[in-house]
């Protein structure tokens, strides 16, 4: 089951407004697969974090998007 193996972390970052992150904790649909919502985001450049644990092992990941 994987809401038991799982762990963790997704932080939207806004460099320039700290005001606008959010932080949401992490939850898995069918497949494993998480939706962040980004339609509630102002626009401009955003680097997006996962910071999580999967069976144990820590694992990190930060990506820069834009939203338009």
């Amino acid at each position: 089951d994987a809401e038991k193996k799982h762990k963790g972390t997704v932080t939207l970052y806004r460099a320039n407004n700290k005001n606008l992150d959010k932080v949401m904790e992490i939850r898995l649909e069918k497949d494993s697969i998480m939706t962040v919502p980004t339609k509630d985001l102002k626009s401009g450049q955003w680097r997006i974090k996962v910071d999580w644990t999967w069976g144990g092992v820590p694992m990190y990941t930060e990506h820069k998007f834009v939203n338009p």
